[in-house]
């Protein structure tokens, strides 16, 4: 998968007098470099409207906490109690997953959908299939009975304010996330277990899973050139 290379303009500057051309001389830092070129003192406005939203924008996600896994599976089993079908901790992660992959289809490359790096928020392959570790450890409590509430800790800290505009940001909505969520979520449990050991990006470390290594993380690059090629990567196997 071809990556597009992005050129990086830091600053937008002009002098608001024409020259004898009747231009506006202006500048901008283009990878760190300094270009200079003349437009009208039309165009020069509209330049500077853009890079001022383009700042704002910046500042905002700047102050935005950023996206955890834990966010969303906050969301899923919520969304589940409110509607009297409270889900499990492995339907809970597999759909978490799902919803990753659904994430990279949608926007047609290998990106993660969440902002953290943190160790504990890395897709994790277990024998179970894939896991994020913070899920896992906010969620245990509950084991195989259904999730009935929030973990104490995210009922103190979770703010689903938030939700709505990180998700904005990457490019969707929470009817996106509501969609993928109810795709997967009603599917038995083991099932969805089957569906993520059938894909190659698990099964080539399945000895050393079984074995019990759960310090093997999934790579997006490699999760989303399976999800291209593989037609069968979403589908139940036919019983």
């Amino acid at each position: 998968m071809t990556q597009k290379k992005k050129t990086v303009i830091d600053e937008f500057l002009y002098e608001l007098s024409t020259n004898e051309k009747g231009n506006i001389s202006c500048s901008m830092m283009v990878d760190g470099v300094e270009r200079t070129f003349e437009i009208t003192e039309r165009d020069a406005r509209s330049f500077s409207q853009i890079f001022e939203s383009a700042k704002r924008f910046k500042q905002r996600k700047a102050q935005r906490p950023p996206l955890h896994p834990i966010d969303i599976a906050n969301y899923i089993a919520k969304k589940m109690m409110e509607a009297g079908n409270p889900t499990n901790t492995i339907a809970l992660q597999k759909t978490l997953y799902f919803i990753q992959c659904e994430y990279m289809r949608y926007m047609g490359k290998a990106v993660s959908l969440f902002d953290s790096t943190d160790a504990e928020d890395i897709l994790m392959k277990w024998m179970f299939g894939p896991v994020y570790p913070k899920v896992y450890h906010e969620y245990n409590l509950f084991g195989s009975l259904p999730i009935s509430s929030l973990p104490f800790t995210q009922v103190v800290s979770w703010k689903e304010d938030n939700l709505e505009e990180a998700l904005d940001e990457k490019g969707i909505t929470l009817d996106d996330i509501d969609k993928w969520l109810f795709t997967y979520i009603n599917i038995d449990r083991f099932d969805l277990v089957d569906m993520t050991h059938r894909h190659q990006i698990w099964l080539k470390d399945a000895e050393a899973i079984n074995k019990g290594n759960k310090k093997i993380p999934y790579d997006l690059n490699e999760l989303c050139e399976e999800i291209i090629s593989n037609p069968n990567f979403f589908k139940m196997k036919s019983k």
